[in-house]
């Protein structure tokens, strides 16, 4: 298997490159079919017909092995370290510039090859032409998903490379579904489900080419962005939770419609207790929103200029996974402040949270270098004002840490 050698798959995309265009292929294929109709005799129906069959069973087998390459590439990108030891040697590592570049030229590929084989899908089918756009887009699609395999999380990041793999995921679903909305199949009864599927093909791969991270750090950055998002989520359900029981006024829901909703009209309002447990909880949450969102334009930013690059990609890695987990506990945590609460249930999922925050904290609060405090009459203006600027974010981060705390001791759980 050809993994991990970027140089044989950039030849083989650039000499793809220039193919044949495919109105010269369809155009052949025409001109075939209207030379049978016009010139055969009479005699040769039965040649005709053989031969139509043999296309028929040609189709059905291109169309087999084209969804059984997308389904063994599916495979293959979901593995979580699928091939990492054969491009672990760094003397052998492709630069992510290099393979991301690659990335995007077998999408064009892939997304060319959708549209021909819509076009040969379309009525009357050109079987000749499907054949071999079916066969174009399984040797591309293998090595669209070896591309992603010489992403390793030790060179290139982690979370880079989950995101390859992710996007290789979605776009062969979406192939392998486009082979399988053959009008040729009689198990398809939408004749032009073809082309919803080659639709979809298309906004796949350009959700992909809008969305591919440059290096780890813009995959960090893009997962910690939707984590913080499902924090602002969490924090507009709990507020929505306690306008709701301020308001205590359920006559829109009590029209039947609790039936079609799966709402009960008899839930039990919280108590006096519980909205304020719940109160304390929406404050938290926005203490640690606050921490989220300025950890990655204060922190991670800052260090990125700081450490070599596979250090740094590490620590991100580490980071984002941090990040995570808060998200999701969090989520759990104000699922649980529904009525009747479980004050065990709420300790359980407390304590994994103020893990995660004493974490953060040691990443951030670290002793203040003052080894070059005899020299600083000799820094530069720029080099002062970067050593004011970090302090200032460590206060920063110190005050908010302290409060988060202090709002978690006020929970009493």
């Amino acid at each position: 298997m050809e993994v991990g050698c970027g140089v044989t798959y950039v030849s083989t995309t650039k000499q793809r490159l220039l193919r044949v265009p495919r109105f010269a292929i369809l155009s052949h294929s025409s001109f075939y079919r209207n030379h049978n109709q016009s010139f055969c005799p009479s005699s040769c129906v039965m040649v005709d017909s053989l031969s139509n069959s043999g296309h028929e069973q040609g189709l059905k087998d291109a169309l087999r092995k084209c969804q059984l390459t997308c389904q063994t590439a599916h495979d293959t990108a979901s593995l979580p370290v699928v091939l990492e030891f054969l491009s672990s040697n760094p003397s052998a590592t492709v630069p992510i510039a290099v393979i991301r570049g690659d990335f995007l030229s077998l999408l064009s590929l892939l997304y060319s090859h959708a549209t021909n084989l819509a076009l040969s899908f379309k009525p009357p089918p050109t079987t000749a032409a499907s054949i071999k756009c079916l066969n174009d887009i399984g040797n591309d699609v293998a090595r669209f998903s070896n591309c992603a395999t010489t992403i390793t999380a030790s060179e290139h990041g982690s979370t880079l490379k989950k995101e390859f793999s992710w996007a290789v995921q979605e776009i062969i679903e979406s192939i392998k579904a486009l082979a399988e909305a053959s009008p040729d199949d009689s198990s398809v009864e939408d004749s032009k489900l073809y082309l919803r599927r080659a639709g979809e093909v298309h906004a796949a791969i350009d959700k992909v080419r809008r969305n591919l991270p440059q290096d780890n750090y813009e995959a960090v950055q893009k997962r910690w962005k939707e984590n913080s998002e499902a924090l602002d989520d969490a924090l507009g359900e709990c507020k929505e939770m306690l306008e709701d029981e301020g308001d205590g006024n359920d006559d829109d829901l009590d029209n039947g419609w609790n039936d079609v909703l799966g709402t009960d009209s008899n839930a039990q309002k919280m108590s006096a207790e519980e909205r304020e447990r719940a109160s304390k909880v929406h404050s938290l949450l926005r203490l640690m929103i606050l921490l989220h969102k300025r950890f990655l334009s204060h922190h991670l930013v800052k260090l990125k200029q700081r450490i070599p690059t596979t250090e740094g990609y590490q620590i991100f890695d580490k980071m984002i996974l941090l990040s995570s987990e808060l998200a999701a506990n969090m989520d759990d945590l104000v699922a649980s402040l529904y009525s009747p609460q479980d004050i065990i249930s709420l300790q359980s999922k407390t304590k994994p949270i103020m893990d995660i925050i004493h974490k953060f904290r040691i990443q951030v609060i670290r002793p203040v270098d003052t080894s070059d405090n005899s020299n600083a009459s000799h820094q530069t203006a720029e080099q002062r004002e970067n050593t004011t600027d970090a302090e200032k974010d460590r206060k920063w981060f110190e005050t908010c840490f302290q409060q988060i705390e202090r709002a978690s001791q006020e929970l009493k759980l």
